[in-house]
């Protein structure tokens, strides 16, 4: 078109004008396409609308279509001072009685006095303050839930009668730990008696120490025969029966001061080599009862295995009776059974005790001062002398076998006039010569170096060897990761390790139980080795791989790599994450020094100077625990200033109950022992709360679900109106999805529920209905009184599937798509005798037919749930393989059958599905969720296909405008070729013309 004319120079035409009126004939048909796109768009916009609404619509549906959205509630403290209850949903109504026992509370240390925190020297010589996390006492509370090998004991009260006749009745139901009864027979204000825990049980002695003890139980109850003090004593002292043992029943995981046995890992098997050697495979075993049982049966009548007379180790009888036996094997350590500890006892062997005396920890739970234990065994014992300062002497003997306890003792029970107590800080032991002698109190090692792990070798001129830590295992793989930073335990996420030689590694942490899950994950990163360290405190890493980079980690997500304290960049192929911080302090430091290091170390306290108003030496030192929770108790030692320590870590606990109260311990406070509701413990003391129904959320939910649907009605009828006046119509007149979409909701919100109490089976019995105008109305007064009377019944009405029946279709299931399975086998069950079974469940279409698949092996047994909507399988079998349901062929049974969680645990034979919803027989709220699903649903909605045939239909239009287009502009091209070519026909003429009148004027003659 370019260089062509648009006005008629010549002709003087307005040939633009004249092009443009040609074509508005041809332009007529593409505005006409392009109101048929606006008018689609339009009706677009509506339907996106609508959309919008009905899911509005359904968000309320939604929480009114489950049982569980009628399970908001109200909870009510009688002392909210004292336990705070918040939380709208609960599962469970009444009246809940409370004693707080015990607040949590974190460690405080407060230091000594200083005149001044800037300018008073506080270390002259320079030193350390050694800080631990992890709970590392020696000193351990005993848990009467954990006494008599985890049995606990019996609640209640004990009536005492001391030498002069009199009597006091003692409350032990609020009892927790045996500290507990101690201090409460100690407090009893009556009985004039005594008690304390001596090795594995309690004692009680008279005041005068003479004459008839007796202890009885109160109202036929057995809590004194539980603490092994029921009976009566002479000479003034009753020496309580041993609650320190083991049973059958005992958990692996609780022994050796909480280590466990081979803690994540399998336990394989045991070879016991006596007078016949045979292999007991222990592996899956789960309590000290199944590891019996297992050597017992592997040694079929030649060797018996049985609990020692003290009830704390294995003892292993041969009937050979051979001069030596021997047990290897993995778990053989953790057992106890292993040649450093096994020792001939009476014609038997005898493993060493897996649990300490009450309130001790075990010699092998000792890392020692420098990590290596106390290098005492069987076969080669460990001897050190004692000196007092009058030169009486003692030998200590040590074979490995010991608890705490029973060092103390034999520290303390020689001919050397000496003390042997735990030390402040309660990391290590103390030594006290109490001879009055001049001279040194001397303590040498003779074989091996028992004493130097103790850290007690040396002469010590003073009388006294202040040991120092001995490193208890506190820090072990078994440890759970709930457990660490003072309960907030380990969050899943994802850490990062970078290598020296640059490589580096993610780390997931989800599904991570305990520090060997972590463990494990780590050691799988090539070039990177982790283990629990020396002294058991913390990790040890070493970068195997060579570069000159470093090593380091982080988190990306989550928290584990600072909860392990292994978060950082480190320098050196290995590196010791220890949960000992020691901090160096030089020479000539303030009090404010002190603290900054502390700081700068990042040790994970709260520290803090302040004064305490004294005269002349009012400031300290505050040290405070970051985390509340015995888990997360500090330990806490200084060179050069002392340190009183003000509060103890400590667990929260309540008691649930009155007359044998449940125990609840939380690290932090806060008990979710009511589901949905969160429990706040602030105070020690009574409190009850009190959980009611909701009921004005459930009418709340009602009111806007009303409110939603009017919403959606009203603005389909305003979209699919007819105004007979202007003959005007809505955006979707005669629109089917929208019209179709009211209609249906409209019905089936009023139709009766079928399978449910048929007083209670509409929408009208609520107080709703439709009016003349189509709007749904609500009488509230019948709403309220409904929601009052019969909250269950409304809660079925909304909520109701139907059960369960020999006829149900499979089909059915999962509100009509059906059970899921695969071409071929579907499902695969392991049996706990490790067998399994392969089951092809295509031949059933009903429930019946299911059943009789199922059972058809003798090894199964599965019917359908007490509730009617579930299914529930049994194991026949016996043995300690998981009984487990998984899926064949990617065939989605197991989840589609309802078992949500396919495993079963602790070596159960039953599994119990998960509800399924029906298509049939569905309560209000369900079948309008199901519904209105099948309009909103963002995959394959009505909606959305709508959408999608209005987005093809305006490509099409767009398509159409365009090729008409094209013709259009032809056209206008063809008009203004032909105009030009007339403009060049008349500019042609009148030159001529001009040409023939300048000749015919040069022929005329002149007048």
């Amino acid at each position: 078109m370019s260089g062509l004319g648009i006005d008629g120079l010549v002709s003087g035409l307005d040939t633009s004008g004249i092009i443009t009126e040609l074509l508005k004939l041809r332009q007529k048909p593409i505005d006409g396409v392009k109101a048929r796109i606006e008018k689609t768009q339009d009706r677009a916009d509506a339907l996106k609308e609508l959309n919008t609404r009905a899911l509005a619509l359904q968000e309320v549906v939604k929480r009114l279509r489950l049982p569980s959205g009628f399970t908001r509630a109200q909870a009510v403290s009688s002392n909210p001072a004292l336990l705070r209850a918040t939380g709208d949903i609960a599962t469970q109504l009444g009246t809940f009685s409370f004693v707080g026992k015990q607040v949590a509370a974190a460690s405080q240390f407060v230091s000594q006095g200083f005149p001044d925190p800037d300018r008073a020297t506080v270390a002259p010589q320079g030193g350390h303050v050694t800080i631990e996390l992890g709970d590392a006492r020696l000193s351990r509370p005993v848990d009467l839930a954990a006494i008599h090998g985890g049995a606990g004991f019996a609640r209640g009260k004990i009536r005492i009668v001391d030498d002069g006749g009199r009597s006091a009745i003692v409350d032990l139901t609020a009892a927790v730990t045996l500290r507990d009864v101690v201090d409460a027979i100690n407090a009893n204000g009556a009985a004039q008696v005594e008690a304390s825990i001596e090795g594995d049980g309690l004692a009680l002695r008279n005041l005068s120490q003479a004459g008839s003890l007796s202890i009885t139980e109160v109202g036929g109850g057995t809590t004194a025969a539980s603490l092994g003090i029921a009976g009566s004593g002479v000479g003034g002292t009753l020496t309580g029966q041993s609650i320190n043992r083991l049973n059958a029943q005992t958990s692996l995981a609780t022994l050796n001061d909480g280590r466990g046995v081979l803690p994540g890992q399998d336990l394989g098997v045991l070879t016991i080599q006596g007078s016949t050697t045979f292999v007991a495979n222990i592996n899956g075993a789960r309590t000290i009862g199944e590891i019996l049982d297992r050597i017992n049966m592997a040694g079929a009548g030649t060797l018996t295995a049985a609990l020692t007379q003290d009830g704390k180790g294995i003892r292993l009888v041969d009937a050979g009776t051979p001069a030596a036996l021997t047990v290897t094997g993995a778990a053989a350590p953790d057992l106890g059974l292993s040649a450093d500890t096994l020792a001939p006892t009476g014609g038997a062997f005898e493993g060493r005790a897996l649990v300490p005396s009450l309130g001790s920890v075990l010699g092998s739970s000792i890392r020692g001062v420098n990590g290596g234990g106390l290098g005492a065994t069987v076969q080669t014992p460990a001897t050190f002398s004692l000196t007092d300062g009058q030169g009486q002497q003692t030998h200590v003997t040590l074979n490995g076998r010991e608890d705490l306890r029973e060092i103390l003792a034999r520290l303390s029970g020689g001919a050397a006039q000496v003390k042997a107590t735990i030390n402040a800080a309660g990391t290590g032991i103390e030594i006290l010569d109490v001879s009055g002698g001049s001279g040194a109190l001397n303590i040498t090692d003779l074989t091996g170096a028992a004493a130097a792990a103790l850290g007690v070798a040396g002469s010590h001129a003073l009388g006294r060897a202040a040991g120092a830590n001995v490193n208890f295992q506190h820090f072990h793989a078994g440890r759970a990761l709930s457990s660490l930073l003072g309960g907030e335990g380990v969050q899943s996420g994802e850490m990062r390790v970078r290598l020296r030689n640059g490589s580096e590694a993610a780390i997931r942490t989800a599904g991570a139980r305990s520090v060997g899950d972590i463990l494990a994950r780590l050691n799988a990163v090539p070039g990177l080795t982790a283990a629990i360290n020396a002294t058991g405190d913390g990790i040890q890493l070493t970068d195997t791989t060579s570069g000159s980079g470093t090593l380091a980690i982080e988190d990306l997500s989550g928290n584990a790599a600072r909860a392990l304290n292994l978060a950082g960049v480190f320098s050196g192929a290995s590196v010791d994450r220890s949960f000992e911080f020691r901090v160096q302090v030089t020479a000539g430091a303030t009090l404010n020094a002190v603290m900054t290091e502390i700081v700068r170390v990042g040790v994970p306290v709260n520290v803090a100077t302040f004064g305490d108003g004294s005269a002349s030496s009012p400031a300290r030192l505050s040290i405070t625990g970051k985390f509340q929770g015995s888990d997360a108790a500090l330990t806490l030692s200084s060179d050069f200033m002392s340190f009183t320590q003000t509060s103890e870590a400590r667990d929260a606990l309540l008691l649930m109950g009155e007359n044998s109260p449940q125990v609840l311990r939380s690290r932090n406070g806060t008990f979710s022992v009511i589901p949905g509701l969160t429990l706040d413990l602030l105070g020690v003391g009574p409190a009850q709360v009190t959980v009611s129904r909701d009921t004005t959320a459930t009418a709340s939910d009602i009111k806007m679900l009303v409110e939603r649907f009017n919403d959606l009605t009203a603005k389909v009828k305003e979209f699919t109106a007819f105004d007979k006046q202007s003959l005007t119509t809505g955006r979707l007149h005669g629109d089917a999805t929208a019209i179709t979409l009211a209609a249906t909701l409209k019905r089936l919100l009023l139709d009766p529920v079928a399978g449910i109490d048929s007083t209670m089976n509409n929408a009208a019995a609520l107080g709703l209905s439709i009016d003349r105008s189509g709007a749904l109305t609500l009488d509230e007064g019948r709403l309220q009184n409904a929601l009052s009377q019969r909250f269950e019944q409304v809660a079925e009405l909304f909520s109701h599937s139907a059960r369960l029946k020999d006829t149900t279709a499979l089909s059915q299931f999962h509100e009509g798509q059906g059970l899921r399975r695969a071409a071929g086998p579907d499902l695969r069950v392991r049996f706990r005798n490790g067998t399994s079974l392969d089951l092809d469940l295509s031949g059933a279409q009903n429930v019946r037919e299911l059943l009789v698949l199922l059972n058809a092996d003798s090894r199964l047994s599965a019917t359908v749930g007490a509730d009617g909507r579930s299914f529930s399988f049994t194991d026949n079998t016996s043995g300690n393989q998981p009984f487990a349901l998984s899926d064949l062929n990617q065939s989605g049974t197991t989840q589609s059958l309802g078992f949500l969680q396919p495993q079963a645990g602790n070596g159960a034979a039953m599994l119990q599905g998960g509800t399924i919803v029906l298509a049939e027989e569905q309560g209000l709220a369900r079948r309008l969720d199901r519904e209105i699903e099948r309009y909103v649903n963002s995959l394959d909605g009505v909606f959305r296909q709508r959408r999608e045939e209005s987005d093809k239909r305006v490509e099409a239009y767009n398509a159409d405008i365009a090729r008409m287009g094209r013709g259009v502009n032809m056209e206008r091209e063809r008009l203004m070729r032909q105009f030009q070519t007339l403009e060049k026909f008349l500019a042609k003429s009148q030159q001529l013309q001009t040409q023939l009148a300048g000749q015919l004027k040069a022929l005329t003659p002149p007048k």
